[in-house]
């Protein structure tokens, strides 16, 4: 009993420790107000925060947890068919009616580097004899570069990275350790990939995919080394598989089939052909190019950190790691995941790539293929660990160690000393307030069954925050991965022009595209347009902003109202005008007349417009 508790209470210190330094990586978010402040909130951050929300009330209103009506109208958005890391927003649900979806939010940033360093202490466990060890390993994978990218950019679907080592620690005790029955091991299985599948497919994808390379590899080279011992444990990895049946079969299954059938449901494409066919890695950027990534210079400027960056110090620490375990088949194993996950990462440029084979698969498609890297830090930081115990395991037991036997144990060290120089400069976490849109909620309680377009379009992401937060009274046009694929050709050209629009001193739209334009929010049956006067977001593109939207929608509904301090149209009420203003007259108030004077843009083009005609 005493033992059990010294046990339990190391575990709880190690916990504590990943805890604090999450908060402090955080810091600059929870000084400013974790309620109404988060990390870069304008990008894909905005779908897990909406998430949150519409989840919560749905859960309290006894609707559909996993799809909308509300968002990206008039289609509506399939949660589980996009990043929305549902699963995230069902478990932290309680969190989300007490502090609101965006401190739901932060409390996953926060609680989900922790979960995925027990983790991988989990699956070191069985493998090392230091307690050091085993907190390094949690330490360097649960704040690993592809950890703080996902915290820096609001990624929660991939800043979960428990499910690769709790596999391993299934896995490996399947067919090594056996220290569990068969019944344990097939009902975890299953709720760990579940979880996963509910968190983020594509993670779940792409640690698919590398299985389905090592695996029957391992299990050939098993079956050739010692077929008799090989087949004596067939029966054990087939009850396994048996136990974790009925819950694939009554919820992976079900809600496999919701995301592939069911409303808004994943049909193609996520990402454009064009992207995934291009390389998005070489092998000298493993080892090299830091200052094009800032993974380990001190830059103070808003990046994030390098997923691709190693360093010779990390990769010479692997192969000395490799070295010293060399007999142990948990070594190859994951030199095999290390090998495959960057061979797949380097796209279809790598040598003998299957990607263009991969790239006809249906959900293979939608995956980023430099992502695969994740695993390969995975793995790296795994054996790094092996070795750092081994060395330090010899060490003891030598009075006398050789210089090899030094270097050895130095060297995973001296690497995570450089991992944690180089991400404490290289990371910055901005905090972000979250901007209140007034308007929109004063528009939804004047105009029945509202159906807005809001700023920016389509991606509607501070519409979508505001949603969060308004209980859902009207609805969104939009859409985002998809969604635009689902449509006509017709919407995905409007979509296309409006993101357009968006940019700094985003193009005018010809005659025929303003008439396209207004057609489709016709069809849409969108009710309003809501523009602020003047605001910038910055992006990864640079900045975005409103003034070739506020041109264009008083281009084809003429002046606006004020509500709120924002612009409104009343799109759904009105017929449009789609006879362009001359071009340079056009530029002349988009971008001169709104940077000095931004209320003076619609006058202006609406003076401009009666010149024209």
């Amino acid at each position: 009993m005493f033992d059990r508790f010294v046990h339990a209470r190391i575990w709880l210190a190690i916990a504590l420790s990943y805890l604090v330094v999450s908060l402090l990586i955080l810091s600059p978010v929870l000084t400013s107000g974790a309620l109404h402040h988060s990390v870069f909130l304008e990008g894909d951050a905005a779908f897990p925060v909406w998430a949150n929300g519409w989840v919560a009330y749905a859960l309290s209103h006894f609707k559909d947890p996993f799809f909308s009506p509300d968002v990206w109208s008039p289609r509506g958005v399939n949660l589980l068919a996009n990043t929305t890391s549902v699963g995230l927003a069902v478990l932290f649900a309680p969190i989300t009616w007490l502090v609101g979806p965006v401190g739901s939010f932060n409390l996953q940033l926060i609680s989900l580097p922790v979960a995925s360093a027990l983790a991988m202490c989990l699956a070191v466990r069985p493998w090392v004899k230091s307690s050091a060890a085993v907190w390094l390993a949690g330490l360097a994978w649960g704040f690993c570069p592809v950890a703080l990218e996902a915290m820096t950019w609001g990624w929660p679907n991939f800043l979960y990275l428990a499910t690769a080592p709790l596999l391993f620690w299934l896995l490996s005790d399947l067919v090594h350790s056996q220290r569990h029955s068969p019944r344990f091991l097939g009902i975890s299985l299953s709720i760990v990939l579940t979880v996963q599948f509910t968190v983020g497919t594509e993670m779940l994808a792409i640690i698919g995919m590398v299985s389905l390379i090592i695996v029957p590899i391992c299990g050939i080279l098993a079956l050739i080394a010692n077929r008799t011992r090989c087949i004596s444990k067939l029966t054990r990895i087939v009850t396994t598989l048996a136990w974790s049946a009925p819950l694939f079969a009554l919820v992976l299954v079900p809600l496999l089939l919701f995301t592939l059938q069911g409303p808004a449901h994943l049909p193609t494409w996520v990402y454009p052909s064009a992207f995934l066919k291009n390389s998005h890695g070489t092998l000298s950027s493993l080892v090299s190019r830091p200052t094009l990534t800032g993974a380990f210079l001190a830059s103070r400027t808003y990046t994030s950190p390098s997923t691709s960056y190693f360093g010779y110090v990390l990769l010479a620490a692997a192969g000395a790691a490799i070295a010293l375990r060399r007999r142990e088949v948990a070594t190859w194993v994951l030199v095999g995941i290390a090998v495959v996950s960057c061979w797949l990462s380097m796209g279809s440029d790598a040598l003998l790539s299957p990607w263009k084979l991969l790239l006809h698969l249906p959900v293979v498609h939608n995956i980023i293929e430099g992502r695969f890297i994740d695993l390969t830090w995975f793995a790296v930081i795994f054996l790094v660990v092996l070795g750092f115990d081994r060395s330090i395991s010899l060490l003891g037991e030598r009075f006398h160690p050789g210089r090899g036997l030094a270097v050895a144990s130095l060297l995973p060290i001296i690497a995570f000393s450089q991992l944690g120089y180089g991400l404490s400069n290289a990371l910055h976490v901005v905090s972000w307030a979250v901007v209140d849109d007034p308007a929109v909620a004063t528009v939804a309680y004047t105009t029945a069954h509202s159906r807005l377009v809001t700023f920016p379009f389509p991606v509607t992401a501070r519409g979508m925050i505001q949603e969060s937060t308004d209980d859902f009274r009207y609805q969104l046009v939009g859409g985002w991965g998809p969604q635009v694929y689902q449509g006509t050709r017709t919407e995905e050209d409007v979509y296309t022009y409006f993101e357009g629009l968006t940019a700094l001193g985003g193009p005018q739209l010809t005659a025929p595209e303003l008439s396209q334009v207004g057609k489709q929010l016709l069809a849409w049956k969108v009710t309003d347009a809501v523009l602020p006067r003047r605001i910038r977001y910055p992006t990864v593109r640079g900045y975005v902003q409103p003034a070739a939207m506020i041109g264009t929608l008083t281009e084809l509904y003429g002046s606006p109202r004020t509500v709120d301090g924002e612009w409104v149209w009343s799109v759904g009420r009105h017929s449009w005008h789609d006879s362009p203003v001359a071009s340079k007259l056009w530029r002349r108030c988009v971008i001169n007349v709104f940077r000095r004077h931004p209320s003076a843009l619609p006058t202006c083009i609406d003076k401009a417009l009666q010149h024209t005609t």
